[in-house]
Formats: structure tokens, sequence, C-alpha cells
């Protein structure tokens, strides 16, 4: 298994409207593209604690379009959040509204 505590912060521009940019990033984190992520988000914020690595953390904020320094500001550790279902909506909009 991946030693999750040693993650690097993942550069992600959150204000790319690119669908194949978003795939390309989803793969860094070891999804097939967006979609399976967000499919992996909406079943995962169903387990008890819906903790998410620092990693998947960083791209869940970005595809809210947090900014970088939003993003660092709210996980400044780039550890495990725990994130509830409220924000699956406003990420399946991003998602499906990707070119």
């Amino acid at each position: 298994m991946k030693n999750l505590s040693n993650q690097t912060r993942l550069e992600i521009d959150e204000t790319s409207t690119n669908r194949k940019y978003w795939d390309e990033k989803a793969k860094e984190i070891e999804f097939k593209d967006i979609r399976n992520f967000l499919g992996y988000f909406e079943t995962h914020t169903q387990t008890e604690r819906a903790l998410f690595s620092g990693q998947h953390t960083e791209f869940i904020l970005a595809l809210k379009r947090y900014s970088q320094e939003e993003r660092k500001k709210i996980n400044p550790f780039n550890s495990f959040q725990s994130i509830g279902p409220s924000f699956y909506g406003k990420m399946k909009t991003k998602v499906n509204s990707l070119q």
C-alpha cells in the first residue's frame, strides 16, 4: 500500500474547463478519469468517516474552484480530511460542464 503520509500536494488549475486536463489530474491520483473519481467520491462520502487523503482533498477542493491559497488554508498539512456528500452536487455540475 502506498505511504499516504508523504504525499505531495497536487498542482491544479481550478479554473480549467478542459476535460482532458481534469482526466489527467485524476490519473495522477490513480483514477481512470474525472468521472471515475466523481463516482468514488459519491460512494466514499457515504462511509462513516468519509476520510479523503490530502491529494484527494486537494482535488475535491479544486473541483469546487477553491484557489490554491484557499486550499492551503483549508488543509495546510495536506493531510486526511473528512468531507461529506454536500460537495457532490457542485462537483458533478463542474464535471458535466467540462469541454
